[in-house]
Parts: C-alpha cells; structure tokens; sequence
C-alpha cells in the first residue's frame, strides 16, 4: 500500500461501515412494510385490546399480513414455546426458555341480573358471593383458575358452566345464578336485564403477560407490533350500562 493509501485506508473503512448502517436502516424500514406478523392471545385480550391496537398498526403498515390466535394461556405458551406464533398475551409468562413482562393488570367484576338482591347491599362479602349459584367457565380457563383461588376459603356454589362469555351472560340473563368475569369480557354483559359491579372483597386480578421466546429473533414487522403492545397504556373498558 502506497503512503497515500495508508493515509485514506481509515476513512475508507469508516465510509464502508457508515453505507452498511445506512443501507441496514432501509432494509429494516422495508421490513417492516411488508411480512406476516402471528401472534396468540387469551380470547378476552383478543376481543378487547387487540381489535384496536391490530387496526392502529394496520394502517401504518397495511403490507403486513397479521395473524391473531385466540386461545387459553397455556396453548398461547405452547404456541410460542413452538415458534407457531412470534409473541402472545397470556397470564401465564411460560418457562426459563420464554421471556415474559407484564404489561397491563385486568380487574375483576361481578355480574346478576338488575333485580338480584345483592346488588342492593352497599358492601359484598365473599361470603354472600358463595351463597347463590355460581356459573363457572370451564376448568381449564384461567378466569376459572383465578376464581378458584381466590375464594379457596369462602367456596363457590358452582351449579353450572360453560365454554363462552356470551353463554355465561345468557345463563346469568334467565336467573340460572351469577358469575365474576374479567374486565375485558364485561361488554359482553351489557344487557338491559343485567347488572354489572366491581368485585372488592376478594379483589381480584391477573397479570397479563407479554412473552416471546428467548432464543428466537422477531422479524423487522413482528418487532415492531411487539414493541408497540408493550408500549401501549392499557385501560380497562368502560362499562356503559348498569354499573353499581
């Protein structure tokens, strides 16, 4: 190398690494444009918060394709733990070989008809919760789980169950007994003939998880939506009609 050389060999390099960032920074905004982004989350996670936060990103990034699974938190693990999803919303945050974070906490709410006689007391106990019949959703749902937990003590007179909010709601609608849902699935109970009450004694809650697997890189699209939930200020819905 001539002594001219040695003297621009520096910047030569400098100016090759410079184009490589430049060029990677468009590679990755072109990334982000286009690509399929799958993701799993709880059903009342995927009927509340992801309807809005999936058309928020849709429109800046209509050439990604999305993909949303809904499912009870341990198959959205395994659909993680698999790689069939990039990321999922779960309460459960998975293994040592997940990554998981909360990112929003969801509240719990009781839920009889307008003329059920608890709804006229100024205070509800546990106790008065397990006096009446009890409409579970199934056993392997993790409301289900939360319930069971929470009032191990005062235990719940489970007299029916069911697999959808939309039939608890019917059930809990002809005076089969009430039930306690999660703050996501209250608009699912907004009928005229029921009452819905925010449930204090045993307050109850459940993390909601954001989990990826450890070992795998997300694409550009899918770091983006990831990155965009976990940054998301998550409220519970409001709640329109016969709230006490």
């Amino acid at each position: 190398m001539t002594p001219d050389g040695e003297v621009f060999e520096p910047f030569a390099h400098q100016l090759h690494a410079d184009l490589s960032d430049v060029i990677q920074i468009f590679r990755d905004r072109a990334a982000r444009r286009r690509g399929r982004v799958s993701i799993a989350a709880l059903p009342s996670v995927s009927a509340g918060w992801m309807p809005k936060i999936l058309s928020r990103f849709a429109t800046r990034h209509p050439n990604v394709q999305l993909s949303l699974t809904d499912a009870i938190a341990e198959t959205c693990v395994s659909l993680v733990r698999n790689g069939d999803v990039d990321f999922a919303l779960s309460t459960l945050d998975g293994a040592e070989d997940l990554d998981g974070q909360v990112v929003a906490t969801d509240h719990f709410y009781l839920v009889c008809r307008t003329d059920h006689e608890l709804l006229a007391k100024k205070k509800i106990a546990a106790a008065d919760i397990a006096s009446y019949p009890f409409i579970h959703l199934t056993h392997n749902s993790s409301v289900r789980r939360a319930l069971e937990a929470a009032f191990e003590r005062a235990k719940l007179k489970a007299h029916l169950e069911a697999n959808y909010m939309a039939t608890l709601a019917g059930m809990v609608e002809a005076g089969l007994g009430i039930t306690i849902v999660p703050s996501l699935s209250v608009h699912q109970f907004e009928r005229p003939t029921l009452g819905v009450r925010v449930l204090q004694a045993p307050r109850i809650s459940r993390p909601i998880y954001l989990i990826r697997r450890r070992s795998r890189t997300l694409s550009a699209a899918a770091e983006a939506l990831f990155n965009e939930i976990r940054r998301t200020d998550f409220e519970e819905p409001s709640i329109t009609r016969k709230r006490t």
